[in-house]
């Protein structure tokens, strides 16, 4: 029932506020991408570093790093539960690449803390697939 203009104005609302946040399996693809260097590739395999990584502005950046997956994952998780605003308003956007088991933990753990509106858990599709690999997960709210 809205005008262009006024849908315009609303997606503009949505796309702004919306956050993105995610943690991969693998850096494979950050280093042949040239995201991350060989020697710091090398690096975070052997001392099984894993990034806490965020969209911001359109670009990727890191926002933490631990050792290990599932502290990686716990992370982002209390990185969420710091900066998600309004979430009794938001639906919950969980992207796995090949890990059903992993995207439902995360979203327990998500929704123990926060009351979001709705919960959506989906497979990676496209370029995000690429990215993401095997195990990866994105969440967005």
């Amino acid at each position: 029932g809205l005008d262009f203009y006024a849908v315009k104005e609303k997606i503009a609302e949505f796309r702004d506020a919306m956050e993105t946040k995610f943690v991969l399996e693998s850096l494979e693809n950050l280093r042949k991408n040239g995201r991350l260097s060989r020697v710091t590739f090398t690096i975070c395999s052997v001392l099984n570093i894993r990034p806490v990584m965020a969209a911001e502005d359109g670009e990727i950046i890191k926002i933490d790093q631990v050792r290990g997956h599932n502290k990686a994952l716990m992370r982002m998780i209390e990185g969420i539960e710091k900066d998600a605003r309004d979430v009794a308003n938001k639906i919950l956007g969980i992207a796995h690449c090949n890990n059903r088991e992993r995207a439902e933990m995360v979203k327990r753990e998500i929704l123990k803390r926060l009351p979001f509106k709705d919960c959506i858990i989906v497979n990676t599709a496209g370029v995000a697939t690429l990215y993401a690999n095997d195990g990866g997960i994105i969440v967005s709210y």
